[in-house]
């Protein structure tokens, strides 16, 4: 007999132990993916003073609020398991191996929700078919942990124990999901208990970001369409070009005083990158930074001749940050230095929020730690970012909106000015949105900010010190652009690198005088073998 998907809460899964006990709950986030504690499909989690993996074999999973359950088989997803450390973690994403057609679960944030009526079903050892109870939302989670306390909604009310692992806590008002049951407290005279929010889930598998419906309409940041380039110069006679292709790799290339261009070599970074920028402290100094297809970010740096290797950085936490935000997901990022003692990183959320953070020493030979991260207020969701400096202490910052304007903003060693009003574009573009933004700086007194158009079209504008932005000029392309790259060279020169819609690399150079080069080609972005 088939199962029946008629019960509003279907998405309620029930996993299996090997030995046909019941090991606790889940949720069923997709038609194959299922949201569980790792010490449900793992007891040995429970343990703190280990570490335990991910169990390989099948793990069975049945849906007791259809008419007619079936078990189905599934397995730890791949990059889906986040074992109990301390107070933190004890997740595990689990992947049918046949896809249900049961509807998933809605899910949505935990924040701003406290005090509401909440309820769990949980399986327990006297009652397989599940019993309900309701609870009530405590506080944020402290700094030190992950997971939200809740207490029961009366002191007669079904106390949380085992068995309940897993399942999701429902919101009474609006049926959402917010969170899973992580733990209780085991004395029978307690009604206390935690669960582990969604947005903390998000931290550690970004893609349940796509799976949170936010109470406002989610500002989704569409993938590049080809490619994403970055530019840098950290030495006198030479620069390096990187390229994300649109197969996922990410390449790079460098020129010397020679006028000759190295073969390109593959960056390896250990997941795709969906954006990348580069920038230089200091002679001879490279990093690299990158947002990858799952939103979260990493750095590498080249020191002494060569690449080190790629380094998580953490990614922004409410709790431990301090953080307002929507999402812990990161789509864009740009990076800038203002001196051997200073390093900005900006970087714009999934839900269009733009945060930043930073290294700072008054020594530029003590070891830089990034800061926590900030949120930069701007008036308007945020599609892309850009940065520049051309003095120590000076930064500027422009980013393209929802709306398709640029606004800019800029620091001089005191604090950020206000975000100036976006300046209307050419007349006569194909299209008066921008949706790409890049800057760079010649030193000192001159900035310029380039700009790609929903159209394809770049479009460029300057300052000098002491004199008012120029209007927006059109600059002129052999091709359609997909995304632009900017920085300075140490011989005063400007370089501007775009790629292009059909996937080719361009650049030209500016040089300091009153002309820009011709079009050159770095040809169309290869695959170099691995």
């Amino acid at each position: 007999m088939s199962e029946r998907a008629e019960a509003a809460d279907a998405w309620r899964a029930r996993i299996w132990s090997p030995y046909g006990e019941v090991a606790g709950a889940g949720v069923l986030i997709s038609q194959q993916h299922v949201l569980t504690c790792a010490h449900v499909v793992n007891p040995d989690d429970e343990q703190d003073s280990k570490i335990v993996p991910a169990p390989p074999g099948q793990i069975e999973i049945d849906f007791p609020g259809l008419r007619h359950p079936v078990k189905h088989r599934a397995h730890v997803l791949e990059g889906g398991w986040f074992p109990k450390r301390g107070q933190d973690a004890d997740i595990a994403i689990l992947r049918l191996d046949e896809p249900v057609a049961i509807p998933n679960a809605v899910l949505r944030p935990s924040a701003g929700r406290v005090g509401h009526q909440l309820s769990v079903f949980g399986y327990t050892v006297n009652n397989e078919r599940g019993v309900r109870t309701w609870l009530r939302q405590g506080e944020a989670p402290a700094p030190e942990t992950d997971w939200v306390q809740l207490r029961a909604d009366s002191p007669t009310d079904k106390r949380v124990e085992r068995g309940f692992s897993g399942a999701g806590v429902v919101d009474a008002e609006d049926g959402a999901i917010l969170g899973i049951i992580v733990t209780f407290d085991e004395d029978e005279r307690a009604h206390v208990s935690w669960m582990l929010p969604t947005e903390t889930i998000t931290r550690y598998w970004p893609l349940m970001m796509n799976r949170i419906e936010i109470a406002e309409r989610r500002f989704v940041i569409e993938p590049l369409d080809l490619t994403a380039v970055a530019s840098c110069a950290p030495w006198p006679d030479s620069h390096e070009v990187s390229a994300v292709t649109a197969s996922g790799r990410l390449i790079r290339r460098w020129w010397d005083c020679g006028g000759t261009w190295s073969h390109w070599y593959d960056a390896a970074p250990p997941a795709r990158p969906a954006d990348l920028s580069a920038f230089s402290r200091a002679a001879g100094e490279m990093d690299c930074v990158t947002a990858d297809e799952y939103g979260r970010v990493w750095h590498s740096s080249r020191r002494a001749g060569r690449w080190g290797n790629w380094e998580p950085i953490r990614p922004p936490d409410t709790a431990q940050d301090r953080l307002r935000i929507a999402s812990p997901v990161i789509a864009r990022v740009t990076t800038v230095s203002s001196g051997p003692s200073h390093a900005e990183l900006f970087a714009v959320t999934s839900a269009g929020e733009l945060i930043h953070r930073w290294h700072w020493a008054e020594n530029a030979e003590v070891k830089l730690e990034w800061s926590t991260w900030h949120l930069f207020k701007t008036q308007t969701r945020v599609s892309d970012v850009g940065a520049a400096s051309m003095r120590p202490g000076h930064v500027l910052c422009v980013i393209a909106d929802e709306h398709g304007r640029c606004w800019r903003a800029e620091h001089n060693g005191g604090r950020w000015s206000s975000w100036e009003e976006p300046m209307r574009i050419p007349e006569g573009t194909k299209s008066p949105a921008i949706k790409r933004v890049a800057a760079a700086s010649l030193a000192p007194g001159h900035h310029e900010v380039f700009a790609v158009t929903s159209a394809g079209e770049l479009i460029h504008r300057w300052q000098r010190e002491g004199s008012d932005w120029s209007a927006w000029h059109t600059f002129e392309t052999p091709e359609p652009v997909a995304d632009v790259a900017a920085s300075t060279q140490p011989d005063g020169t400007y370089e501007c690198l775009i790629a292009s819609t059909t996937g080719r690399l361009w650049y030209a150079r500016f040089d300091n005088a009153t002309y820009w080069s011709a079009w050159a080609t770095l040809g169309t972005l290869p695959l170099p073998e691995r």
